[in-house]
């Protein structure tokens, strides 16, 4: 049997979930991809899955929350994309 050996030891992975008129996963995407410094990002049809250092990660979600907190909604994932 193989040793399970995961490839992304240290990091978080978090869903941004958008629901907005004026905000959609792409524009996320976008703004996302422009600050991010080296986490992982992919696009969804409801927004965006994040994996990265946690502070890295963090910083993002904050970031991304400012487009429209009252419709932008960040919840824990457990694997990261691909998973």
């Amino acid at each position: 049997m193989t040793e399970y050996a995961p490839t992304h030891v240290g990091t978080v992975t978090k869903y941004v979930v958008v629901e907005s008129f004026d905000v959609t996963p792409a524009d996320l995407a976008l703004r996302g991809y422009e600050i991010s410094q080296g986490a992982m990002i992919k696009e969804t049809c409801f927004g965006l899955v994040i994996n990265g250092k946690e502070d890295e990660v963090d910083r993002i979600t904050v970031e991304l929350r400012k487009l429209d907190p009252d419709h932008i909604f960040i919840k824990d994932r457990g694997f990261p994309p691909g998973d």
